[in-house]
C-alpha cells in the first residue's frame, strides 16, 4: 500500500516522539526540563534570551535534555571561559550540549576548552548552531555523536538531517575556528565532525537561494572521525548519509587553510570531506541549483578512505585546491584522493600513494547516476606512485567533462588491471575502462595538455602514459 506524503509526515512525526522519549529513557542521568531546574536542583541549563549576554565556565558533565542544548539553550550572546568542559552530555534534539537558535545567537569559546563524550540524538553531538560561534585556540572536539537512528525511516519525505558529529550547521549559520582538534567524532548522517544543512530555501520570486552559510578553519587537525550513514530510505531502499568523514559542506561558503585531515572514514563518498552541489535542472536543461564554494589552501590529506567514491574528498560544488597535499588515501569507487563532477581547480598540489578502483589520485566526471558538470583544471601539481585497478593510475576523466593540465608531472603512476569492466561502457563511461599508466580520458572528453611530463608511469594493457 503506498502512503500518501501527510500519512508518511504523521507516521515520521509519531515515530520520532516515540523514539526520542526512549532515547532520554536510557540516559540514566539527571534530566534537565526546558530552562528550569532538573529533578534534583542540581543541574540546571542554562537559557540566554534574546538581547541577553551571560557568561559561563566551569565543568558541565551528565546533563540530559529533550530538546536541544542539554547545557546551554543560547538566543542571545554566550561567552564560554577559556578551559570549561563539556563532558558526557546529551540531547533528544540538537546540540549534545550548547544549541544556537536562529541568526541572533552568538556564541564565544574561549581557548582550551573540552567538549569530550557528547551525545544529540539528531544533529550536533555537541554544538547545534544556527547562529554565529567563534571558536578559540586549543579547542578540543573528541569522541562526540550525531547518533541519527539508524533505523530511521522516510528521512527524504519528511526529515532531512544534517549529522555532524561534533558540530551542525543550519542555515544561515557561520562558524569561525582555530587551532582546533576534532578527533573520533562520528555522525550518523553526513559530516563526521561537521555536517551543514543539505536543503535549500526556495523563493517562489527568485527561485532557490543562498542560505548564506560561512565556515573559516585554520591550522586545525580532524583525525579518526567518521560519517557512518543511515542504513535505509524507504523511498529507493539504499543508504542514505554516509558522506564526508570529517565535513560535510552544502551550500556553505569555506575556506580552510593549514589543516590536517587524517585516518577520517566515510561509509559513502568523501573520507574527509563532502563538497556538495545542489542540482536544479530548469525547463531549458540549465542548472540553476547552488552549491558549496570550497578553498583548501596548505592543508594535508593522509590516509582518509571512503566506501564509495573520493578517498580524501568528494566534490560536486566549486573546489580550489592551492598547495595541497594528499598522501595514502583511498577510495573503493572512483578517485583515491579527489573524486570530482563539479567545478575544480588545482594548483601546487602533491599527489602520493593514493588508490582507488578508478583514478587512483583523482577522477572527474560523470557520477554513478551519469550527471557531470564543471570541469578541471591542474597547473604546477605532481603526481607520483598513485595506482588503481581500472581506468588511470593518477587521473582519469569521463564523460563529456573538460580537462585542462598544465605544467605538471606523472611519475611511477600504474593501472593493474586495465581491463574493461563489465556495465561501465553502456552505463555511464562512454569508452570501455582499457587505463593509462599516468593519465586516461574518455572519448568524449576534452583534454589539454601542456608543459607536462609522464615518466615511468605503467598500464598492464593500455599505454603507460
Amino acid at each position: 500500500m503506498k502512503m500518501s506524503r501527510t500519512a508518511i509526515k504523521e507516521l515520521t512525526a509519531a515515530y520520532r516522539a516515540v523514539l526520542k522519549h526512549a532515547f532520554i529513557a536510557a540516559m540514566g542521568a539527571v534530566m534537565v526540563i526546558g530552562g528550569g531546574a532538573s529533578a534534583d536542583d542540581a543541574k540546571t541549563r542554562l537559557v540566554v534570551g534574546i538581547g541577553e549576554t551571560k557568561d559561563l565556565s566551569g565543568t558541565h558533565n551528565g546533563y540530559v535534555s529533550e530538546n536541544g542544548g542539554s547545557v546551554v539553550h543560547v538566543l542571545g550572546v554566550l561567552n564560554v571561559a577559556d578551559g570549561t568542559q563539556f563532558t558526557n552530555n546529551k540531547t533528544g534534539g540538537n546540540g549534545g550540549t550548547i544549541f544556537i537558535e536562529k541568526q541572533q545567537g552568538i556564541v564565544n569559546i574561549g581557548e582550551n576548552t573540552i567538549f569530550d563524550g557528547n551525545t544529540a540524538m539528531y544533529d550536533g553531538g555537541a554544538i547545534g548552531n544556527y547562529g554565529s560561534a567563534v571558536i578559540g585556540q586549543n579547542v578540543i572536539f573528541r569522541n562526540n555523536h550525531a547518533e541519527i537512528d539508524p533505523d530511521l525511516k522516510n528521512v527524504t519525505s519528511d526529515w532531512r538531517p544534517i549529522g555532524g558529529g561534533a558540530i551542525s550547521m543550519g542555515v544561515n549559520a557561520q562558524l569561525d575556528l582555530s587551532n582546533v582538534l576534532f578527533e573520533g567524532n562520528t555522525a550518523g548522517y553526513d559530516g563526521g565532525a561537521i555536517g551543514t544543512r543539505r536543503t535549500l530555501q526556495k523563493n517562489e520570486v527568485s527561485g532557490f537561494e543562498d542560505l548564506g552559510n560561512y565556515i573559516k578553519i585554520a591550522d586545525s587537525t580532524f583525525v579518526g572521525n567518521r560519517a557512518t550513514g543511515l542504513t535505509s530510505d524507504t523511498e529507493n531502499g539504499s543508504k542514505v548519509g554516509g558522506n564526508g568523514g570529517a565535513i560535510a559542506n552544502t551550500f556553505a561558503t569555506t575556506e580552510i587553510g593549514g589543516t590536517t585531515f587524517a585516518k577520517n572514514t566515510a561509509a559513502k563518498n568523501g573520507g574527509a570531506i563532502y563538497n556538495h552541489h545542489f542540482i536544479n535542472v530548469d525547463a531549458t536543461g540549465t542548472d540553476t541549483g547552488l552549491g558549496g564554494v570550497m578553498t583548501i589552501t596548505d592543508s594535508v590529506f593522509s590516509e582518509n578512505s571512503a566506501n564509495g567514491n573520493g578517498g580524501a574528498i568528494y566534490n560536486t560544488g566549486t573546489l580550489t585546491l592551492n598547495s595541497d597535499v594528499f598522501v595514502g588515501n583511498s577510495a573503493n569507487g572512483f578517485g583515491g584522493a579527489v573524486g570530482s563532477q563539479g567545478q575544480l581547480t588545482l594548483k601546487g598540489t602533491m599527489f602520493a600513494n593514493n588508490t582507488a578502483m578508478v583514478g587512483g589520485a583523482m577522477y572527474s566526471g560523470y557520477n554513478d547516476s551519469g550527471v557531470g558538470r564543471g570541469s578541471s583544471e591542474i597547473s604546477g601539481a605532481t603526481f607520483t606512485n598513485n595506482s588503481a585497478e581500472y581506468g588511470a593510475g593518477a587521473v582519469a576523466n569521463y564523460g563529456s567533462m573538460k580537462i585542462d593540465i598544465d605544467n605538471t608531472k606523472f611519475v611511477g603512476n600504474k593501472v593493474t588491471h586495465a581491463i574493461e569492466q563489465d556495465g561501465w561502457n553502456n552505463r555511464n563511461l562512454n569508452s570501455s575502462v582499457d587505463g593509462g599508466g599516468a593519465l586516461f580520458v574518455g572519448s568524449a572528453s576534452a583534454t589539454s595538455l601542456n608543459k607536462t611530463v609522464f615518466q615511468n608511469n605503467s598500464s598492464t594493457t593500455a599505454g603507460g602514459a
